[in-house]
């Protein structure tokens, strides 16, 4: 113990070589974030939850677009034709939102 009563704190040049790895590390974030490397964790989430939002609606409009038409469909071939079609539309529609 110190005359003061106090205990030693850390050694300066210690202190110093923290801050500095500290201060580097924030450093090195910005230019990843700068560059696109890196990317806000909440903005992704929200950006992830919009487009699978997107594609839940795009199938579940599947059955109201196509009901009628399979309702009168007889064969087999041309029902999977139908859906097929409407997948295959569902998934360009979504390709095409993505485009840029």
């Amino acid at each position: 113990m110190t005359t003061s009563g106090l205990s030693p704190g850390p050694d300066y040049h210690v202190s110093r070589a923290v801050r500095e790895t500290y201060l580097a590390r924030l450093v090195r974030l910005e230019f990843e974030v700068k560059t696109g490397k890196l990317i806000d964790a909440e903005e992704s989430r929200h950006a992830a939850f919009q487009d699978n939002r997107r594609v839940r609606d795009l199938l579940l409009a599947i059955p109201d677009r196509t009901a009628a038409q399979l309702a009168a469909c007889s064969d087999a071939a041309e029902c999977h034709r139908l859906l097929a079609a409407e997948i295959r539309r569902a998934c360009e529609e979504l390709n095409d939102e993505q485009s840029p």
